[in-house]
C-alpha cells in the first residue's frame, strides 16, 4: 500500500475518480484485494502533459488505485520468486546488488 502512494503523483485519481487519502478507504482496498478471486485491470486514464523544454505533449497513463495496489503486490511476489531462484553469484539487475558488490566478490575470489 505504501509503495502505491510513495510520490506526489500518487494522489491523482484514475478513471474511477478515487484517491488513496482516507485511512478507511485504504482498508477497503486491502479487504477488496484479499477477496478477489480473479483480476482484470481497469481502463487507464490518459492525460497529456507538456514535455520539458518543448511545446509538445506526451501521454501519461494513470491506473486506478486497485490496479496500482495489484501491480505492487505482483511486483513484490515476483521479486521473492526471482531472488529465490537466482544464482547467488549474479549481481546484475537485482535489488540490493550493485557493481561494487560484484567487484568485491571478484577480489574475494582472487585472494
Amino acid at each position: 500500500m505504501w509503495n502505491v502512494q510513495s510520490n506526489a503523483g500518487s494522489n491523482t485519481a484514475g478513471v474511477d475518480g478515487l484517491k488513496l487519502q482516507d485511512d478507511n478507504y485504504k482498508m477497503e482496498v486491502v479487504h477488496g484485494l484479499k477477496s478477489m478471486n480473479t483480476y482484470k485491470a481497469s481502463d487507464i486514464r490518459r492525460v497529456w502533459i507538456a514535455k520539458s523544454g518543448s511545446s509538445e505533449k506526451r501521454p501519461l497513463g494513470i491506473p486506478t488505485i486497485y490496479d496500482r495496489c495489484m501491480q505492487s503486490l505482483l511486483a513484490l511476489s515476483a521479486d521473492v520468486f526471482q531472488e529465490y531462484n537466482a544464482n547467488p553469484r549474479s549481481f546484475g539487475f537485482r535489488k540490493g546488488r550493485s557493481a561494487a558488490m560484484a567487484i568485491s566478490y571478484i577480489h574475494l575470489l582472487s585472494s
